[in-house]
């Protein structure tokens, strides 16, 4: 018997735009589905993008920072569960949705249960044992294999545990799934939503408060500080720790970027809409967000050292994308240099700058709301 839910939205953004982290994007296609929201294909990936930004913001993921016992790139899904025990509570609260998590030990009652959860028209969300999220949308061979979308096709790349392969749809199907989930996530019905915005403020703020004082970037700007270090360090150190600052980043650009749609979604929530003064804060703390996601563009672009639209220094970048490009030689032996380091460390420092005054702005509006 083979079942799929052939309108639940793929994960990942495939039509352009980042939503990185997994488990969001996979939460946000699953309510969907079951909440039946319409609309043309653009309607429909404006509402995701839209959702996925509120619900960065409902779990304080937006507004958390990087951090790894080494530095070495790193999985931001390894992350995200090691600092955020509670995110799928907080989305399942918000939405107003009961549900229950089957753990690996439970696997071999697994089946029943994927299939009667797809038959009434409900996505699994199911978790590897590498930390990465996907979405079961379907089954085949009465649950033997299962069927969904892991985003292998968009910018994410294929998982790290890798289906048994792919339909013509990108769906993935696997068979090989009991010995590579730790965790699914089941819908069990409605319940009352717990969605008042100063809970969501209250969260962000005790993101900022708890990480901030953990200096998680204080040992990397150190060293972007010690010349002997980086004229001296051996190339697998040296590039892990240009990689490491990339990813780093790329954490900031998308993660405050994203908050601060969630924060300008939320200036419009029943709760807050009439108080203007939050309103007025709520957008001042957007704006800080937004200013961050244009100065990790200039972080991008002071570790590379040539770029596709190649603008005068004294220009702002133009986030044509180029900078996104993997990394080369040239790049590497230019930062070991002083000046571009010198420039990267300045962005950084406003980055953190940044994130001070919006914490201390998130406390007034924690305390409006």
């Amino acid at each position: 018997m083979k079942h799929i839910l052939e309108s639940v939205i793929p994960v990942g953004t495939p039509w352009g735009g980042p939503e990185s982290r997994r488990y969001l994007s996979g939460f946000v296609s699953m309510l969907m589905q079951i909440e039946g929201l319409e609309g043309d294909r653009k309607e429909l990936h404006a509402k995701h993008e839209r959702l996925y930004h509120l619900y960065l913001a409902v779990t304080g993921i937006g507004v958390s920072s990087i951090w790894n016992e080494r530095l070495f790139p790193c999985s931001h899904e390894v992350l995200v569960d090691r600092f955020f025990q509670d995110y799928v509570q907080r989305t399942m609260a918000y939405a107003g949705y009961q549900y229950s998590i089957l753990e690996r030990a439970d696997l071999a009652a697994a089946k029943d249960r994927i299939v009667a959860s797809i038959d009434l028209g409900r996505p699994v969300l199911s978790c590897s044992t590498a930390s990465e999220w996907s979405l079961v949308t379907g089954y085949d061979q009465g649950g033997d294999t299962l069927i969904g979308w892991d985003g292998a096709h968009t910018y994410w790349g294929r998982p790290e545990l890798e289906p048994d392969g792919y339909l013509e749809s990108k769906m993935f199907a696997t068979a090989s799934w009991p010995g590579t989930l730790s965790r699914l996530v089941f819908v069990e019905g409605k319940t009352t939503p717990q969605n008042a915005s100063a809970d969501v403020l209250r969260q962000m703020v005790r993101v900022m408060e708890d990480q901030r004082p953990k200096g998680c970037d204080r040992e990397f700007r150190a060293l972007l500080y010690d010349d002997a270090f980086c004229q001296s360090a051996d190339e697998d150190r040296f590039h892990s720790l240009w990689q490491y600052v990339n990813d780093y980043v790329g954490w900031y650009a998308e993660n405050r970027c994203f908050s601060a749609f969630g924060l300008h979604i939320l200036a419009e929530a029943e709760d807050v809409k009439a108080n203007k003064e939050l309103v007025d804060n709520l957008h001042y703390v957007a704006g800080h967000f937004f200013h961050t996601h244009d100065l990790c563009w200039e972080a991008w672009r002071a570790l590379r050292s040539t770029h596709k639209c190649d603008p005068a220094d004294d220009q702002p970048c133009h986030m044509c994308g180029g900078c996104l490009r993997p990394p080369t030689d040239e790049d590497f032996a230019a930062l070991r240099t002083e000046a571009p380091r010198r420039r990267l460390s300045a962005w950084l420092q406003v980055i953190d700058w940044n994130d001070a005054k919006a914490m201390g702005t998130l406390r007034r509006c924690a305390d409006l709301a």
